[in-house]
């Protein structure tokens, strides 16, 4: 017995100091410790790594969840660790998941050990019920908003050039062309002086559906010498394509 303590006290003095070391590893470089074991097909260790990641739980995002799903699943004895992180992700608010998404998760190889779980139909039924009431929630605000900035149209004028004044915001007004009512949307910014003679942006054929779209289309035109440097602060005008319908 005498014999076996020194080993005893040498492998408790190593696990110490790995413990100490994980604990000053930030948790991006744990997750790449366990990448890395991942991508060597080291599961277990990789399991091991995001054990240690995920101690930092005001940290932990959904993508890192599934990943470290992945290698538990594949770590003999570890499948329901793997199962309580897709829980855990599952519950995470906000998550930016699809239909789609969820289909590519039920048919994920690196998953399959988890399929006879009644906790893996439990986690599949939670996502499709998350993706269902995001899509039902974009449907009522993208509605919401539609019919906001139908109520700031402008009433057509009951003689030529009497127009009422347009305020701040966007607008969503409906044009007949043949026989049908097309689509156009109004942006009036806050900084427009009524006064001022000011520059007016029109995107034509479904260059801007939707005022999320204005941001992103916008920010790879400033470098342009044909356009302002800050249009989100002027006057436009979109029309979509064919048939398309404006949102929020």
């Amino acid at each position: 017995m005498s014999r076996l303590l020194p080993a005893t006290l040498l492998l408790a003095l190593l696990l110490t100091g790995s413990l100490v070391r994980a604990q000053s590893l930030t948790y991006n470089q744990l997750l790449e410790g366990a990448a890395r074991q991942l991508g060597q097909k080291n599961y277990c260790a990789a399991t091991a790594a995001f054990t240690q990641a995920f101690a930092d739980s005001s940290r932990v995002g959904p993508f890192d969840l599934y990943a470290g799903a992945g290698a538990a699943a594949n770590c003999p004895g570890q499948q329901a660790q793997a199962l309580r992180w897709l829980l855990q992700l599952s519950r995470q608010p906000n998550l930016p998941i699809t239909a789609r998404d969820i289909d590519q998760m039920a048919q994920d190889a690196s998953l399959s050990s988890l399929h006879s779980s009644a906790d893996w139909n439990r986690f599949l039924v939670s996502m499709r019920q998350t993706a269902a009431r995001r899509v039902a929630e974009a449907q009522r605000a993208a509605a919401e908003w539609q019919q906001a900035a139908l109520g700031q149209a402008l009433p057509a004028p009951t003689k030529p050039g009497a127009f009422a004044v347009a305020q701040p915001g966007f607008a969503l007004y409906y044009a007949p062309v043949d026989t049908v009512r097309v689509p156009y949307l109004v942006y009036v910014p806050k900084t427009y002086n009524l006064t001022r003679p000011a520059a007016l942006l029109v995107y034509l054929h479904g260059a801007l559906l939707a005022r999320r779209s204005f941001g992103p289309l916008t920010r790879g035109w400033r470098r342009s010498r044909f356009l302002p440097r800050q249009p989100s602060r002027m006057p436009w005008c979109s029309t979509p394509s064919a048939g398309s319908r404006l949102g929020g």
